[in-house]
């Protein structure tokens, strides 16, 4: 009787301990906003996720870090369930990492208070609850590849979607510089036509995917195109574009701003460009999978004298008008 009386006290104490470590850990973003399992983990809710990454507010430690990083491998490889799981994983690892580091310089020979302290102060009773525990704890671990293999392993798809991208190039381009002024709307087949001219006529452009070869890449990607081409668009630092940094693993979920902006290039392009389309209906994809915020407008980057005069004949436009 005693033994559990004493059983009911600490499991009454313990719940008030949680319940104050939730009262004081409580982030500005709702917790009841985000089903970490259903939305990111079991299955993958891009729009929910991107709505969560360019919010200003402060969520709770390592949600947004972990969201971020299985949202760029969804960029980089949407058909690959495996490759956004294990990228989450990493991401756990690596925030168990950064909430254990910053309370080892309190307890330098206390190593299970760094354990204790680290888990339920510095981390927080909600990373466990929402990501930790679901998506199965410590087990998930074994299964999880070192983060090279999986950088080394979204990097086989860099050839692919670099093609993609400049076949996006040029839609975005001949939107711009023909449509707006009365000529043709754009279309895949004389992206590609544009994209075989050069890879036969101009020096550089061997590694240019062949047709057949283009459209499999095109309708596999067809979802996170425009977000690609957004980041791609966007500068990270000294030389590399946020792709560049995507494809690296980095993680800058703390730059709400530049998410925002990424976001938005991205509805610009699927809405202005990859919507409107002759010839291709796949590229509505890439709206339903962006929240609902407004398209952020960029200029189309300038092509090569060369270039221009490949994409004047495919259009019907005039080269001067376009130059």
């Amino acid at each position: 009787m005693d033994a559990r009386k004493s059983a009911g006290e600490l499991g009454d104490l313990w719940q008030r301990f949680i319940g104050e470590l939730k009262r004081r850990q409580a982030p500005e973003l709702p917790v009841s906003e985000f089903d970490f399992e259903q939305q990111a983990w079991l299955k993958f809710d891009p729009v929910a996720i991107a709505d969560i990454l360019s919010d200003n507010r402060r969520a709770f430690f390592g949600l947004k870090e972990t969201l971020l990083q299985g949202y760029n491998a969804w960029v980089i490889a949407p058909d690959n369930s495996r490759a956004r799981r294990n990228s989450i994983a990493l991401a756990v690892i690596q925030q168990m990492v950064r909430g254990e580091s910053k309370v080892t310089a309190d307890f330098p020979r206390v190593r299970m208070a760094v354990d204790l302290v680290a888990r339920y102060e510095a981390i927080g009773i909600f990373f466990f609850e929402q990501i930790y525990y679901p998506i199965g704890g410590a087990k998930v671990f074994y299964r999880t590849s070192a983060k090279q293999a999986n950088v080394r392993h979204l990097e086989k798809n860099r050839k692919a979607i670099s093609n993609l991208l400049y076949a996006v190039r040029v839609l975005h381009f001949v939107a711009e510089n023909v449509t707006a002024h009365g000529g043709r709307r754009p279309s895949l087949n004389g992206a590609i036509w544009v994209m075989e001219e050069l890879r036969k006529s101009v020096t550089g452009n061997e590694r240019l995917l062949q047709q057949r070869s283009l459209k499999s890449h095109w309708a596999k990607h067809a979802s996170t195109i425009a977000i690609a081409y957004g980041a791609a668009s966007l500068q990270y630092d000294d030389g590399r574009s946020l792709l560049d940094a995507i494809f690296a693993g980095m993680n800058f979920a703390n730059q709400t701003d530049l998410i925002a902006e990424w976001i938005g290039r991205a509805r610009f392009i699927a809405e202005t460009v990859l919507s409107n389309l002759r010839d291709d209906s796949l590229g509505r994809k890439g709206v339903d999978e962006l929240p609902r915020v407004l398209p952020r407008p960029f200029v189309a980057e300038r092509f090569s004298h060369k270039e221009v005069q490949i994409i004047a004949r495919q259009f019907q436009a005039e080269l001067g008008a376009i130059t």
